[in-house]
């Protein structure tokens, strides 16, 4: 089928190859790396062992060290030892927020910009009279915002060390996780479960696990709609 040709607006189409401000997007995965890096580097959990500061090791879990942690009730190492301190998390559910619900979905707003590069001031500009204002447009399309729930679970040897960790994460809770220059998300508060676990032949080790509700929002790259 051949195109209309004459259906084509010349005026949309705008190259976009050579714009320094690209498309911004917000995935699931953003909101992940963004809980994981503010424990790692914004709260820190460290721990005292022997006498020394000892870091807490935090990842993610994929689906196959979670269910070798459900199954052994611990982590091992590459080498089979068994990782104490250790954290680990996984994305359970992911849900809209209610509290934050649009009735028009597609929600945009656009901005105008009135200074540019390309019209920047110089004297000899001023003399060719080459300053010719120039606006730079963007359309601002508001997220779609969600409520997602992260499960986590810490292990220590000792029982002072576990209370250090459960002190750490509730007094950081009903807070903003994120980065100064980056992405924020709004953390809700948490309970915990504590356990102790006795291995035939292993030490003892201190459990506790709990649920962190994470207000985020997403924003795909392409957004389908229809006209």
């Amino acid at each position: 089928m051949i195109p209309n040709v004459n259906s084509l607006n010349r005026s949309e189409q705008v190259r976009r190859d050579t714009d320094s401000q690209k498309n911004l997007s917000i995935s699931l995965m953003t909101i992940d790396e963004t809980i994981l890096n503010h424990i790692i580097y914004n709260l820190k959990p460290e721990v005292i062992q022997g006498g020394t500061v000892k870091k807490v090791n935090c990842r993610f879990a994929p689906g196959e060290l979670w269910e070798a942690m459900k199954k052994d009730s611990f982590v091992r190492d590459y080498q089979g030892k068994i990782q104490l301190p250790s954290i680990i998390l996984k994305r359970t559910t992911s849900n809209d927020d209610e509290q934050l619900i649009h009735f028009n979905r597609y929600l945009n707003e656009t901005v105008i910009r009135t200074h540019s590069p390309k019209n920047r001031y110089t004297k000899f500009s001023a003399l060719e009279k080459k300053n010719a204002p120039i606006n730079e447009i963007y359309n601002i399309t508001f997220p779609s915002h969600m409520k997602l729930n992260y499960h986590f679970v810490i292990w220590t040897e000792y029982v002072e060390q576990m209370n250090k960790m459960v002190e750490l994460f509730q007094c950081n809770s009903k807070d903003y996780w994120g980065t100064k220059d980056g992405y924020r998300f709004r953390v809700d508060g948490i309970s915990f479960s504590h356990t102790v676990e006795l291995q035939s032949g292993e030490d003892r080790m201190i459990k506790t696990e709990f649920d962190l509700s994470v207000h985020g929002y997403i924003l795909p790259e392409t957004i389908t709609k229809l006209d």
